[in-house]
């Protein structure tokens, strides 16, 4: 799998640094796939010494999506709830940016934001060890999907991302 997975608030850089560009110009030369990890814990289970450590803001990304070359990206652990988590409309529509459903809270949630967005560019997130892996397995079973969109976003998407 040739995938890059930065994490722009551990390392201290937002996604408007310059370096960036760069990297994803870089990654869409070489045919990588970007993750950018948006989150890496639920703030509300983090320590208080660790909880000012914020969540990178993607919407930097909206005017680098049209460059030339540029790379598919995954947002990991971007989404909270069924309306997208607060992303800039131009994310949740651009072609080439994905996102993953580990996060994403609320029942029926998954199926609300099929219903408004699709479930082209969704892909099954568990975010374990940090979560329990069958509860993204409910989120699933409990939301009102097609057969067909379930087996998207569960398999399907992550091998067209992929290029299987």
């Amino acid at each position: 799998m040739r995938v890059i997975r930065p994490h722009p608030n551990y390392h201290g850089y937002g996604l408007d640094h310059p370096a960036f560009a760069e990297l994803l110009d870089e990654a869409g030369r070489r045919g990588l796939v970007v993750q950018i990890a948006v989150r890496m814990e639920d703030e509300r289970g983090l320590h208080p010494l660790l909880k000012n450590l914020p969540a990178t803001d993607p919407a930097p990304l909206v005017p680098l999506l049209n460059r030339p070359g540029r790379p598919k990206i995954v947002l990991l652990n971007a989404l909270k709830n069924a309306a997208g988590g607060g992303l800039p409309r131009p994310l949740l529509e651009a072609e080439n940016v994905w996102f993953d459903t580990a996060m994403l809270e609320g029942m029926g949630a998954l199926g609300r934001l099929v219903d408004q967005f699709g479930a082209r560019r969704l892909l099954f997130g568990s975010h374990a060890p940090f979560f329990v892996p069958e509860a993204a397995q409910l989120k699933i079973k409990e939301s009102p999907l097609s057969v067909e969109d379930a087996e998207a976003i569960q398999r399907g998407n992550a091998e067209r991302l992929l290029g299987r």
